[in-house]
């Protein structure tokens, strides 16, 4: 293990380590850090349980960013394989919302002192954008605090995550809830990927 390995993976264990202490459960993490030339990404959470870093990005103040969504993913619930494929934005849309709403007190705890700026200009042009407007649409209609919605997110199942969404909008009026169906027409599609 070279240097900047071991540095990505001490990070990532005291992020997980935060993380658990917040969500309140175990993550899925192994403990196994792999660093990546592979430009095609910047990290990935490992069915096995190992996170995958891009060793450009780990050199760089983004790594942070990264490190804790692929932590978030080995946190998420009843992710597989075939849910994960069905329901990609609604983890990803999930996950990237959470990272950056958990950023600065992961950061905090960690005494890491990166200017969100930094962090902010990445993620104006962010490719999951499209899911958490999607997101943001449904919880705006739900009148959800944001932390407390994407925690629940979360903590509820992958597969099940739609229909979670759509019994809470059940707990609208009438009248909003029609108009809570519709939007939720929509952002299912965006959601799902397509």
């Amino acid at each position: 293990m070279d240097e900047l390995e071991k540095q990505v993976r001490d990070e990532l264990a005291a992020i997980v380590d935060v993380l658990e202490d917040i969500l309140g459960r175990r993550s899925r993490w192994n403990g196994v850090v792999e660093l990546s030339d592979d430009g095609s990404s910047f990290g990935k959470a490992l069915w096995s349980g190992r996170i995958v870093i891009n060793r450009r990005l780990a050199r760089t103040d983004l790594r942070w960013r990264t490190e804790i969504h692929e932590a978030l993913h080995l946190l998420s619930e009843g992710i597989t394989p075939q849910s994960y494929l069905n329901f990609q934005g609604w983890e990803e849309g999930a996950v990237e919302q959470l990272q950056r709403l958990l950023r600065p007190s992961v950061l905090k705890s960690l005494g890491v002192g990166v200017a969100e700026a930094v962090f902010v200009a990445e993620e104006v042009t962010h490719e999951y954008n499209r899911f958490i407007a999607a997101y943001e649409t449904l919880r705006k209609q739900l009148n959800e605090a944001e932390m407390l919605f994407y925690l629940n997110l979360l903590a509820t199942p992958l597969s099940e995550r739609p229909a979670a969404v759509i019994q809470a909008g059940r707990q609208l009026p009438p009248d909003q809830f029609r108009a809570f169906q519709r939007a939720f027409g929509l952002a299912f599609s965006s959601l799902r990927g397509d």
